[in-house]
């Protein structure tokens, strides 16, 4: 990938994208990509303005988490249902007919 120097900033989003999709497929375990998915969007952020919330308002500082806490967990069922539910549907199913099968005999 060549950056050309006339658009810097598409340069440098196309390194960061590039860099997060690495960041996500590194591990081969299905949670842990959905959270490096939602982790970006929802919990690194929610450091800084949880951090300055508690500075300027304290008693406020508990809803804020509450909202990216909510955030994120929608995040992780978006992705869950996207590209791991229908697969586990099939599991299930198959299991369930394997176990039927089973008692039968």
């Amino acid at each position: 990938m060549q950056l050309n120097p006339s658009k810097p900033v598409l340069g440098i989003v196309s390194t960061l994208a590039f860099l997060y999709l690495i960041y996500l497929f590194l591990t081969g375990d299905p949670l842990e990509r959905i959270n490096r998915t939602c982790a970006p969007l929802f919990q690194w952020p929610a450091k800084v303005v949880i951090g300055g919330v508690r500075i300027f308002s304290p008693g406020s500082a508990q809803a804020v988490e509450s909202k990216f806490d909510t955030g994120f967990q929608t995040c992780r069922q978006w992705v869950w249902n996207s590209f791991y539910a229908a697969d586990y549907a099939r599991l299930r199913t198959r299991t369930a007919e394997d176990n039927r099968g089973g008692a039968n005999q």
